[in-house]
């Protein structure tokens, strides 16, 4: 019989931080796919110890707690491969699945104490302890950038057996999957969001969030970081539980606002401080360019809406509360307040930082987004406006090559005339995917463009972000991403 595991919750802790370290220097990119399957059950057994422990923090403001957004982005990449999406199913690795038993049985250790027994000696003080919740994150941030690490050397390792495919001209039934490089990257920048999320309750030393001291009433800061933080937990949860044309309207019109405001609180803060400039014009002409690509993917979407659409009530109230709080921050009446306003509302390094975040946030939302437009099946629209869409993306198709779409009806004359709801022909979804990675490209070089915006006053302004740092098996180091530029000029 197996011996009895007498392992106390901090033990538990103590073995997935040696795992997760182990894991980072034993890397092999054949098994990036397994440890990427294996990562959301990681997080989520991870969140049931988290929801075990005392919450610290300001009782009032949700946002504070990370777990919830690390949760929210590990559903993403688990409900992407559920649809079909590279990697698929297949094995787990057995390394990541250990660590999270580590985490359950911890969990349930602390939720149902057995009296006398060994396993529970000392357990109600390492509860209690502030670096505990610490020590968890940190975990999970090591074991993603070894996923991360892995990834990219599967990726690299995909492109060049690709390579040898197309010299050696191997027959198409044995070649390499084309699209796995490109898959594994997306699945990298976004584990490089979670990364940067971790990495900010880790080593920002100004938040303070995991050692739950007292805090004053909820500041403009402060309720900024909470409607950020609950509008990408929402936007998330809705978009899982209900992808339909109007909830994805409305995520990509909020993630356009957020844009928006974050290149005038860059501009605002280099225009008071008067340095970076150079990294704030090209972060603000970068993220013009993500408000664009948004607001054209809202537009997309909007087209697809039924009269009798309604959006997820919850996902107005998050969108709606990080409205006010951003016009709070940024806003005259109707205008762009100027920047010495702004200055006087926020301590601006610190409006910067979580804008940063929120930016980085976006990549993992636009390929969620995407996600849903290549795989999700009950997506339904009006066959008027299917018909006038498809007849555009069809055009378009067939400009790049896709002759398969030629002399196809994709919507019968009966369907118009009644503009009956019906399934999203293939065409429309080709159009929304190709519109989402432009999103997701869009996004992807905003966020790289924010890394790069310097926190005023510090001297370590060139610290690399987790997207752009060294992925060879050195210990990462913190992605602190905190930032300032010039003020409104829009």
């Amino acid at each position: 019989m197996p011996a009895a595991d007498r392992r106390t919750p901090g033990e538990l802790l103590a073995e997935n931080d040696e795992l997760s370290r182990l894991l980072l220097l034993e890397v092999n990119g054949d098994r990036a796919p397994a440890m990427l399957r294996a990562f959301p059950t990681l997080v989520e057994s991870a969140a049931q110890l988290w929801s075990a422990l005392p919450r610290p923090g300001h009782p009032e403001w949700p946002g504070a707690d990370p777990m919830f957004r690390l949760v929210a982005i590990a559903r993403g990449i688990d409900r992407a491969g559920a649809a079909g999406l590279w990697p698929g199913a297949g094995v787990t690795d057995e390394r990541l699945l250990i660590m999270a038993r580590n985490f359950t049985q911890a969990a349930e250790l602390i939720d149902n104490p057995i009296q006398g027994s060994q396993s529970t000696h000392g357990t109600g003080e390492w509860v209690g302890r502030a670096e505990v919740r610490a020590q968890m994150l940190h975990v999970l941030y090591v074991a993603a950038h070894g996923v991360t690490v892995a990834l990219t050397e599967h990726a690299a390792v995909m492109t060049e057996q690709l390579r040898r495919d197309s010299l050696r001209k191997t027959p198409g039934p044995i070649r390499h999957d084309r699209g796995e490089p490109d898959a594994a990257r997306a699945m990298i920048s976004r584990l490089d969001v979670l990364e940067q999320f971790v990495g900010r309750y880790l080593f920002d030393s100004a938040g303070g969030h995991l050692g739950g001291a007292n805090r004053l009433p909820m500041s403009v800061a402060d309720r900024l970081a909470s409607a950020l933080a609950v509008w990408d937990i929402q936007a998330h949860r809705s978009l899982a539980a209900h992808p339909t044309p109007a909830n994805l309207a409305c995520v990509a019109r909020v993630q356009a606002v957020i844009a928006a405001t974050s290149g005038v609180v860059a501009e605002a803060a280099t225009q008071t401080s008067g340095n970076n400039r150079a990294a704030t014009e090209r972060f603000t002409t970068l993220i013009d360019r993500s408000q664009l690509a948004w607001t054209r993917a809202a537009n997309r979407w909007s087209e697809l809406i039924t009269p009798a659409a309604r959006t997820d009530p919850k996902l107005l109230g998050a969108a709606s509360e990080l409205r006010a709080a951003l016009t709070a921050v940024t806003h005259d009446q109707t205008s762009w307040a100027a920047a010495e306003v702004i200055a006087s509302r926020i301590h601006l390094p610190t409006a910067v930082s979580q804008l940063q975040l929120a930016t980085a946030a976006a990549i993992d939302i636009a390929h969620l987004t995407r996600d849903i437009a290549l795989t999700d099946p009950t997506l339904t629209a009006p066959a008027r406006a299917i018909a006038m869409r498809t007849q555009a993306d069809v055009e378009q198709a067939i400009d790049q090559g896709e002759s398969r779409y030629l002399g196809v009806d994709w919507v019968t004359a009966g369907d118009i005339r009644t503009n009956r709801i019906i399934p999203l022909p293939d065409p429309t979804r080709r159009g929304l995917v190709d519109n989402a990675e432009q999103v997701i490209a869009a996004a992807g070089q905003g966020a790289a463009a924010a890394a790069a915006l310097a926190p005023l006053g510090r001297a370590d302004h060139d610290q690399p972000s987790a997207a752009t740092r060294s992925r060879q098996g050195a210990m990462p180091s913190p992605p602190i991403q905190s930032a300032q530029r010039r003020g409104p000029s829009r």
